[in-house]
């Protein structure tokens, strides 16, 4: 993506694809580009992947990962010469729940997107409130 951002014409040809040279314009805003993250499931791979090209995970709540896999993502990156804290980590599609949280927090997570029902606002809004309540306790 940074190539398609940043060099008209650029194209790809690897081992498992490959991207006639094209462009992607307009091009983002923010210099130099917007950050990159990886999803997927707590895998060495997947590490590798975020610490060699990404600027951080974006793992799912409840889907194939732990809080533990946080410490074991930023020792790779400590491994592999990268600073560990440049390693951003957003846990996405999570429950407003107070308690989760404070227990991502602790472990280092830099920020959480909440998931929302797919419903009328009766049932949209406790949500939205109760995520709001978690964010202005947690300053953001």
């Amino acid at each position: 993506m940074t190539a398609l951002w940043t060099d008209p014409g650029s194209g790809y040809d690897g081992a498992h694809c490959r991207v006639e040279p094209c462009s992607a314009r307009p091009g983002p805003q923010q210099a130099p580009r917007p950050p990159v993250f990886f999803g997927g499931i707590a895998s060495e791979r997947v590490f590798a992947d975020v610490i060699a090209h990404g600027d951080g995970w974006l793992p799912i709540e409840g889907f194939g990962w732990t809080i533990a896999d946080i410490d074991r993502l930023r020792r790779r990156a400590s491994e592999s010469g990268r600073d560990p804290t440049s390693v951003r980590v957003v846990v996405y599609s999570a429950t407003p729940d107070q308690a989760a949280a404070d227990a991502y927090l602790e472990a280092g997570v830099d920020q959480i997107v909440y998931a929302l029902p797919p419903n009328d606002f009766q049932h949209v809004d406790p949500a939205l409130t109760a995520a709001s309540a978690i964010n202005q306790r947690l300053g953001n």
